[in-house]
């Protein structure tokens, strides 16, 4: 596949900025939005380039986390949603322990 590292490392840069560019937990819309395009980015990121999806893993819950402080019970159920890329990083993890 022509440009295959390329495009995990594009994918890495754009994760990067997206939190460059976290709403605010008082903009509950635009946070709401904001968490629904990090998790397609970091199921994309998983995709591209599995170690570095996983070593991004630990920021992405952080920042997930702190969107419970919020009053909206939206955003916090678009969090927990969130928290699956871990489920799937995991089945990944053991899907290559036993393909080895």
């Amino acid at each position: 596949m022509r440009g295959a590292p390329y495009r995990s490392v594009i994918v890495y840069v754009l994760v990067q900025a997206l939190y460059d560019f976290q709403a605010s937990h008082e903009d509950v819309q635009l946070l709401n939005a904001w968490l629904v395009v990090m998790e397609a980015a970091h199921h994309r990121l998983l995709d591209f380039d599995f170690d570095v999806g996983v070593a991004h893993l630990p920021k992405l819950f952080s920042c997930s986390v702190s969107c419970f402080m919020t009053t909206a019970s939206f955003v916090k159920e678009t969090a927990a949603s969130l928290l699956e890329v871990r489920d799937r990083a995991i089945l990944m993890c053991v899907y290559k322990t036993r393909s080895k």
